[in-house]
């Protein structure tokens, strides 16, 4: 990759890896460790209309997975629900999801989801 626009956040970590609360974080600015969980650009060309599914295939091409957020990929409820209940016992405090046909379009001061 020569250039990329990636969608992340900076997290502190404490010593057995969990992170901690966004409020802690903040005041720790500078200090944290990347996580990137979207690219929106790429070596010239604009992701912002390709389904979340290529956006992330490139993510993981060109993003070690130590920079990445866990991710889960499922239609199985319980599946999903097991995994949110690891995410929240692992320390994470607000994970999410998308899915994988989610597009990003940019619009004058405002984001929007298609």
């Amino acid at each position: 990759m020569n250039e990329g626009v990636l969608d992340g956040e900076a997290i502190v970590l404490t010593a057995d890896n969990r992170p901690l609360l966004f409020q802690e974080t903040m005041k720790r600015l500078g200090g944290g460790r990347p996580f990137f969980f979207d690219i929106l650009y790429f070596n010239g060309t604009s992701l912002l209309d390709q389904p979340y599914s290529t956006r992330h295939e490139l993510l993981a091409r060109h993003i070690p997975e130590e920079y990445r957020p866990p991710r889960i990929v499922t239609a199985d409820a319980q599946e999903a629900q097991a995994f949110f209940a690891a995410s929240i016992a692992g320390g994470q405090g607000r994970p999410g999801g998308k899915g994988l046909e989610f597009t990003v379009c940019r619009r004058p001061a405002r984001r929007c989801l298609v």
